[in-house]
C-alpha cells in the first residue's frame, strides 16, 4: 500500500462521519468527510438526489485536527435509502461552483 493513500479524503459511512446511521425520513443527517490539510481542497458539496434531479449541499470545514481538516454537511433524507457523493473542488474550480 502507498503511503500517499493516508492522505487521500476520506468518508466510510461509519458513526465517525455519518452521525445517524438509520435516521427518520424528513431529517438531516450530518456527514462527514476526512481531507489532508495539505490536499488541495478549497470547496467540498454532498451530491444527492430529490426527485430524480441532482441536489448539491455545501460542506464546511468545522474541525482543523493536525494534519486533518473535517468537512461536514447536513443531508436531508428523503427516502429509506439515500445515496450520496461527494464533489471536491480546489482553486479556481471551487471559484467557478459558487
Amino acid at each position: 500500500m502507498s503511503p500517499h493513500l493516508l492522505y487521500e479524503p476520506h468518508h466510510d459511512g461509519s458513526p465517525l462521519y455519518l452521525d445517524d446511521d438509520t435516521p427518520a425520513l424528513g431529517g438531516v443527517v450530518s456527514v462527514r468527510v476526512r481531507t489532508w490539510s495539505g490536499d488541495p481542497v478549497s470547496a467540498m458539496w454532498v451530491r444527492t438526489t430529490h426527485d430524480a434531479e441532482p441536489v448539491f449541499h455545501p460542506c464546511a470545514v468545522v474541525e482543523r485536527d493536525g494534519d486533518t481538516v473535517w468537512w461536514e454537511a447536513g443531508l436531508p433524507v428523503h427516502n429509506p435509502v439515500t445515496h450520496y457523493r461527494f464533489l471536491l473542488a480546489s482553486g479556481g474550480a471551487a471559484e467557478q461552483q459558487r
